[in-house]
């Protein structure tokens, strides 16, 4: 039985995929460059197929469009490799190898090396799924030689997995976990810096449904455990329900037919609840299988059914034959065999067309044992004997073993014994070596069963007494400490005097070689700080315009009455509120000093120090917050840098005093040359003609995407709430001049 494999993660990131792919629509809408809005379309093509293949084909549609102009035809490899990524998640195999050809011939010297690198790529899960395996290992070698060297260790590790499913699908079990824990080594090296979490743990469910095709059962429920502790850790809920239908496949491997429908159904509500059409199909059919093992006919009937209507809609032909063949194995337990018949046909005709052998052999053999039931005996010898030279070819043991029961059984009501004798010692032998295969599956799974509580124990032996040496040194180093505690004590008071005695004269030998040195300089840095104080005097006047101003007059009243009651009956009152008023101008001024420049951007870059500001801001507030960011360069010029956090810090500020929200959340990604930032909140909304016009807050924010060269759009939502949408031009204006070996404004 297989489990399911998952063929890619590329957009397997930290981050809902239905954000994602709502944020790329947003970028989509707010692009005019025809090429950039090319290369959305072809990463909502693969984002949003897994879901709706319907709006994923509208998608692909549009960049077909797009390159038809001849202008844009140079870029006709992106739309071509999409059209057949299309038809591959609809099982349509033959007709994605057609377009992912062109896609191939259509490529280059304009086309980046890392599109035809995804083409070779798909074009190998392609040649997988038709069982031409050596075509397949070719194109991911291609594609594994561009990655290599772009130095790409993503694409590396995507190529691994995608090589893993070949040998998988080949039969070759032992290569197949080799590239999956090849992938899984460079995930985990590149966690140290990335969120590969999402990566790691797809990796590890897929080892885990290795295990259980080698018949290593309780090693594999291990994998998918570890896995699913990663998926429930980050909520990735199409990666839980993953997990949770190959434990069920496990169990259902083990006949425990109750505990698989457990899982089956847990894996199906969660898919249902994320829409994940493929998924809930793949439900319901290894319900439907599940129920026809413990003769329940009726209740598989419904599963199946489900399945059709669903595959139908979305057009999946690989679980529609699948369903398919389900329903005639129900009908023809309930004896309806008219219906079972024209499911039968309907999934023969279908797996032709898509090329899948093994369910044209099961489909030829299910309609030959129909054929029997009914005594129409020519019918059946020549479905029989199809469907079981097919099943030959492909080396599919239990078609074989039912095709020759058929056969054997037909061939004696024809009296026609020595036919029949050859093909009952087919049977007879078939059946003998799938006993053994499973035998030796059992012994296995007891073997892996006794090994797997063996290291248990030896983990729990083990973790007890480091637990009883970790006491013990305790203990020692309580009674070291004590004794230690006075000499350290002493010892520190003393390096620190020596240590400020040698930093006091530092200081004073440095203030007279600065000194010295100023009295030189002097002359030459007079102009430009003349020319830098209208810029400074500007940027300080736009930092205290929110409070210095307000305080000023209020101290200006205040003085004012004191020059009045000078003149009759003084009070000490108003002294005292001017003192107040003085100390609160004070304090802004030395909190604007402290945000003049936000020192965290130049040492760790624009993302820790938004990180920090998001943490400092909510953390200990009643909103709730996310930041989710992707795709994004380590270092930016310092005036994007700057301008940004700027412009976050001010929304941030907007929010806390007037929107009244529960929730704040912030996506920053870049596509191309562009920085994309989505800002939402979940308040009580406003007026954005009438904000923009008198907030001097969004005025502020107005200027600074102004001298960015960007684009900024406010948008209210239904239910209330804003959301800001800002699109920057990494390729900066004229204004922003290379000084002192670096960009600066």
């Amino acid at each position: 039985m297989p489990f399911l494999l998952l063929v890619g993660y590329s957009f397997a990131l930290a981050q809902p995929q239905q954000n994602f792919a709502d944020s790329l629509q947003t970028a989509l809408t707010q692009t005019n460059d025809q090429k950039q809005k090319l290369r959305i379309l072809a990463i909502l093509t693969e984002v949003v197929a897994y879901r709706d293949i319907k709006k994923a084909s509208t998608y692909a549609q549009e960049a077909l469009n797009i390159v038809s102009v001849p202008k844009y035809k140079p870029y006709e490899t992106i739309a071509f490799h999409s059209l057949g990524f299309i038809e591959y998640r609809k099982s349509n195999y033959p007709q994605a190898l057609k377009w992912l050809q062109k896609a191939e011939e259509a490529f280059n010297s304009v086309t980046d090396s890392l599109d035809i690198s995804h083409t070779y790529k798909k074009m190998g899960m392609v040649y997988t799924r038709l069982g031409k395996h050596p075509q397949a290992l070719s194109y991911h070698q291609k594609s594994l030689k561009i990655a290599q060297a772009r130095k790409d260790q993503r694409g590396i590790s995507a190529t691994y997995h995608a090589m893993a499913n070949v040998y998988y699908f080949k039969g070759d079990y032992d290569q197949s976990i080799r590239y999956f824990k090849e992938s899984l080594k460079i995930n985990r090296l590149l966690s140290k810096t990335q969120n590969r979490q999402d990566a790691i743990g797809s990796l590890l469910n897929n080892i885990g449904g290795l295990y259980g095709e080698k018949g290593n059962y309780f090693q594999a429920l291990e994998y998918f455990h570890k896995s699913l502790k990663i998926r429930l850790k980050t909520k990735n809920k199409p990666g839980t329900a993953s997990c949770y239908y190959n434990i069920g496949e496990i169990y259902q491997l083990l006949a425990e037919y109750n505990k698989a429908i457990g899982f089956y159904e847990k894996a199906l509500s969660i898919r249902k609840d994320i829409g994940e059409k493929t998924g809930v199909i793949e439900c319901y059919n290894s319900l439907g299988a599940t129920h026809n093992k413990l003769e329940q006919p009726s209740k598989a009937l419904t599963y199946f059914l489900q399945a059709n209507k669903i595959a139908q809609g979305i057009q999946n032909k690989g679980e529609l034959g699948r369903s398919l063949v389900g329903m005639a194995e129900a009908w023809m337990s309930l004896n309806a065999y008219s219906k079972a018949r024209n499911a039968f046909e309907k999934s023969l005709r279908l797996s032709q067309q898509i090329g899948q052998k093994a369910l044209v052999a099961k489909s030829q053999v299910g309609l030959a044992n129909l054929l029997a039931k009914e005594q129409k005996w020519q019918k059946a010898i020549e479905y029989g004997m199809q469907g079981y030279a097919l099943a030959k070819k492909i080396e599919q043991k239990n078609t074989i073993k039912l095709a020759a029961q058929v056969l054997a059984e037909v061939y004696a009501q024809k009296n026609e014994y020595k036919k029949a004798f050859d093909f009952l010692t087919i049977f007879k032998n078939t059946s003998d070596s799938l006993i053994n295969a499973e035998n030796i599956k059992k012994v296995t799974a007891l073997e892996s069963q006794k090994k797997y509580e063996i290291e248990k124990q030896k983990q729990t032996l083990e973790q007890t007494q480091k637990e009883a040496l970790m006491k013990a040194e305790l203990k020692q180093q309580k009674r070291l400490r004590r004794s230690a505690i006075f000499g350290l004590s002493m010892s520190f008071l003393l390096v620190l005097v020596i240590l400020l005695f040698f930093y006091y004269r530092y200081r004073v030998q440095q203030r007279q070689k600065w000194n010295q040195a100023l009295k030189n300089q002097e002359q030459l840095k007079r102009n430009a700080v003349i020319t830098a104080q209208e810029a400074q005097q500007k940027k300080i006047a736009q930092e205290l315009h929110d409070g210095v101003g307000q305080l000023l007059v209020a101290l200006k009243l205040n003085l004012e009455a004191i020059l009045k009651q000078s003149q009759g009956n003084q009070s000490q009152k108003p002294w005292e509120n001017a003192f107040q008023l003085l100390d609160k101008i004070t304090n802004d001024v030395r909190g604007v000093s402290h945000m003049a420049m936000p020192n965290l951007i130049k040492s760790d870059g624009l993302v820790m120090a938004l990180e920090h500001l998001m943490e400092k801001t909510f953390g200990y507030h009643t909103i709730a917050y996310d930041f989710e960011h992707y795709n994004l360069q380590e270092k930016y010029i310092e005036p994007l840098e700057i301008n940004m956090y700027r412009i976050i810090q001010e929304l941030i500020s907007n929010v806390i005093k007037h929107a009244n929200a529960t929730k704040v959340s912030l996506q920053i990604y870049q596509v191309e040359e562009v920085l994309y930032v989505r800002f939402e909140d979940d308040g009580q909304g406003f007026d954005v003609q009438t904000m923009t016009s008198s907030g001097v807050g969004l005025l502020s924010i107005g200027s600074r995407v102004d001298f960015l060269a960007g684009d900024i759009n406010f948008e209210q939502e239904e239910n209330g709430g804003m959301v800001v949408n800002i699109s920057l031009p990494l390729k900066q204006p004229m204004h922003l001049e290379v000084k002192d070996g670096r960009l600066a404004a």
